[in-house]
């Protein structure tokens, strides 16, 4: 009998080997077999990309010939007071980035604010001497997005705001702009659109 306990005790031992090996975590998949993006985000071969881009809204750049005019000439004091006479050039006048002043200006036009003296409205007049090509394309760009209007020529079109209207034209290459919150109907940007158009037509 004692002879035999050495095999005894060696099946138990062998039962604990195996349950041991049983519980060794296999290896971790290799970690460069999966797709993956790159630090652009592009994505590497195989793997489908998650967005497009979005386009570029940035404007077109564009250029022009200096007009050659100052606001006096653009819209004249008589004109101005014949409009509305509270009405008063403001000196000094920047353009806010992404007006339509602040495009003509880009362009090496004009812009030019009056300020009402007793509400604080202004009206802001631009005009630029684009060069043919963004002439053509603010010409489509108008046709597709904004209402044609008869009031300052063929070619004038007027679009109503929340917190001020825009009336816009073309004479030859030259593209007139106004916007106030004084503009309610199209007519009301007539005699301003006019007087502008008629002083560097």
């Amino acid at each position: 009998m004692p002879a035999r306990r050495p095999l005894l005790l060696a099946v138990p031992l062998l039962t604990s080997a195996l349950l041991l090996a049983a519980c060794v975590p296999t290896a971790a998949p290799d970690a460069t077999s999966t797709p993956t993006s790159t630090s652009t985000g592009k994505p590497t071969s195989g793997a489908s990309p998650s967005a497009t881009p979005a386009p570029d809204a940035s404007p077109a750049a564009e250029t022009g010939i200096p007009v050659g005019i100052g606001c006096n000439e653009l819209i004249t004091p008589q004109q101005i007071y014949d409009y509305n006479p509270n009405f008063g050039l403001a000196a000094d006048f920047v353009p806010e980035a992404g007006t339509l002043a602040a495009q003509a200006v880009a362009a090496s036009g004009l812009a030019c604010r009056w300020t009402n003296q007793t509400s604080g409205d202004t009206i802001d007049v631009s005009v630029a001497h684009l060069d043919s090509a963004s002439t053509a394309r603010r010409r489509a760009e108008l046709a597709a997005t904004s209402t044609s209007v008869s009031a300052y020529g063929p070619d004038g079109y007027f679009d109503q705001g929340d917190l001020a209207s825009a009336a816009q034209a073309f004479a030859g290459e030259f593209w007139v702009a106004a916007a106030s919150i004084a503009f309610f109907a199209a007519e009301d940007a007539e005699p301003i659109m006019r007087a502008a158009i008629t002083a560097v037509g």
